[in-house]
């Protein structure tokens, strides 16, 4: 999937799935990132690992 093309749906989906990340890193300090997925992130959104680290490297300029 090219990160350029992205739908405004899958936007705004990254968007609400990197800020739940970043809240949870800065409350969890030092927990690894599967942890965090684990507890935080597929509970919530249903995405697999892989997804994650999609949506973590994709960079913001991209969302907007």
């Amino acid at each position: 999937m090219s990160t350029k093309n992205l739908r405004n749906n899958t936007k705004l989906r990254y968007r609400a799935i990197k800020e739940e990340y970043r809240l949870q890193v800065k409350r969890n300090n030092g927990m690894p990132l599967t942890q965090i997925y684990r507890q935080f992130i597929y509970p919530k959104f249903f995405i697999s690992r892989q997804t994650l680290y999609t949506i973590i490297f994709t960079p913001d300029s991209d969302l907007n």
